[in-house]
């Protein structure tokens, strides 16, 4: 008899590792798979939050752009640097009333980027009202992960696939 509750003994802990090793396989696959999601999660959005309806007497208009970096994840970012790519050359104006020469990228930086935290912009710039399709823009997220490898997200996603404008 205790041949066979040591044979019982002995299969269920068999299973029992078994078991074990699957949810540790699982839990290290589901991790791998978080890291991945923050990584790729970290973003950059734009919005015209003034919008002009008719151009100035130089034929160009003023728009107000808000821009804003969010890293979703746990870990802080660093080395930051956002180029954003208008289908318009434009100029962007300073808040001394300057003018920086004509572009199509705008590029924005922040040193650091908390885990869970954002970043705003604000950024005048001026361009002819007519045009490409402003949805064309598009914008490249680059930073470093806390494993301080380099990484680079492109917005939207379906621009990913896309030629650049230029």
């Amino acid at each position: 008899m205790t041949d066979w509750v040591a044979a019982t003994s002995a299969l269920l802990a068999a299973i029992g590792l078994i078991f074990a090793g699957y949810q540790t396989r699982r839990l290290h696959r589901d991790g791998v798979r978080e890291q991945k999601l923050e990584r790729d999660g970290v973003v950059v959005s734009w919005t015209p939050v003034i919008t002009p309806n008719r151009a100035e007497p130089n034929g160009l208009a003023t728009w107000v752009y808000e821009f804003e970096a969010h890293n979703p994840g746990r870990f802080t970012v660093d080395d930051v640097v956002i180029a954003v790519q208008f289908p318009r050359d434009f100029e962007r104006l300073r808040h001394d009333c300057s003018r920086e020469p004509r572009t199509r990228v705008m590029t924005l930086r922040t040193p650091v980027l908390r885990g869970g935290g954002s970043r705003k912009w604000t950024r005048h710039i001026s361009m002819e009202i007519t045009g490409p399709d402003l949805s064309l823009t598009f914008a490249d997220i680059s930073f470093f992960d806390a494993d301080q490898r380099s990484r680079t997200n492109r917005w939207p996603r379906s621009a990913r696939s896309k030629a650049d404008l230029g």
